[in-house]
């Protein structure tokens, strides 16, 4: 009984707080980063593209409505991340937010922490697009399925570069391991462990950083050459038959498929002219360390290499690459 009563005077109070005169309007949520396993830049042009939630990596964000008296309706808003004042455009795609949800214009306070590396190819405007169409919406009590939080999510990621193929705010969205093309949109992949795996383990990678960065919009003017033309037909319709194979892979748990449909995304990448030395080198020193695949993921112009470890030895290879890499951004992400 003396449970019951605790938790019925929590609720009160809470009820209270969220009714009080005092405690302003507030909400919260998140988004977390991706890693495109097939389909960089060839996605642009229609090929299919298979790519992975890095649930570790996440951006909160919490808004809340200041309820101090103003005479007119106001489109400022504050917008604080990393306790630092974000750019003009994250403003911006908060005002943008605003009008597809057909929200009055009002103030909005948005303080927020991430665990983002900017630029690196991992999705940061994406998952600041999709979090800023959660936390807004929350904030308004508008209700937003997946596919509406995706398709308005690619309006947002406008305002950070251009015209995105929508393939990152899907992923960001869903939180899922998704094959995307853009004429059949998003739709999850039932993931299959390795059968080379004794243990019924899962699908291991480990992501390192280059500590390079380049604007995507640059590096897709500098690959849209490779892919143009009939040759250049010829390469998206490689690359959409190396989406296919990597869906199959996860589906069948074909641990050798997916190896060779990364590696041969690698070559391609390289001859695109996306791959910088850098990055070349660490792909180069994982596989000889022991991964069974290894290629940029993202625009490329240096980012993260995404590695597949080996189905066998591979806390072994880990541990070297963490040693290697222990200076640079690494993580280990699991399917």
């Amino acid at each position: 009984m003396k449970l019951m009563e605790n938790s019925t005077n929590i609720l009160t109070a809470m009820e209270a707080k969220k009714n009080s005169p005092y405690s302003p309007p507030s909400f919260s949520a998140h988004a977390c980063a991706k890693a495109i396993i097939i389909g960089e830049h060839a996605v642009v042009y229609g090929a299919r593209a298979v790519a992975m939630p890095l649930r570790s990596l996440k951006l909160h964000l919490t808004a809340t409505r200041p309820e101090n008296k103003i005479d007119k309706a106001s489109e400022k808003h504050e917008i604080i991340l990393n306790d630092k004042k974000a750019p003009y455009a994250v403003a911006n795609a908060v005002k943008k937010a605003c009008k597809l949800l057909n929200i009055i214009p009002k103030p909005i306070l948005i303080k927020g922490t991430s665990q983002l590396v900017l630029g690196a190819g991992l999705g940061s405007s994406a998952a600041l697009s999709i979090a800023i169409l959660r936390v807004v919406s929350g904030l308004f009590e508008k209700r937003l399925d997946k596919n509406q939080l995706s398709a308005y999510g690619n309006m947002l990621e406008e305002e950070f570069h251009g015209k995105p193929s929508g393939l990152d705010v899907a992923v960001v969205s869903h939180e899922e391991v998704i094959q995307f093309s853009k004429t059949a949109g998003a739709t999850a992949i039932d993931i299959v462990p390795p059968q080379e795996y004794d243990d019924s383990s899962p699908w291991r990678f480990v992501l390192i950083d280059s500590g390079e960065r380049s604007s995507t919009k640059k590096m897709v003017e500098l690959a849209a050459p490779y892919f143009s033309g009939a040759k250049g037909l010829t390469k998206i319709q490689k690359f959409d038959e190396l989406g296919q194979n990597a869906v199959t892979a996860l589906q069948h748990g074909s641990f050798d498929l997916l190896s060779h449909a990364m590696n041969t995304s690698a070559t391609m990448l390289d001859e695109a002219g996306i791959v910088t030395q850098k990055l070349r080198e660490i792909i180069d020193f994982t596989k000889k360390t022991g991964c069974s695949a290894a290629k940029p993921t993202g625009a490329g112009g240096g980012g993260f290499a995404l590695c597949l470890l080996p189905s066998t030895g591979w806390q072994e290879t880990l541990n070297v690459l963490n040693k290697k890499f222990y200076s640079h951004n690494i993580y280990e992400a699991f399917l």
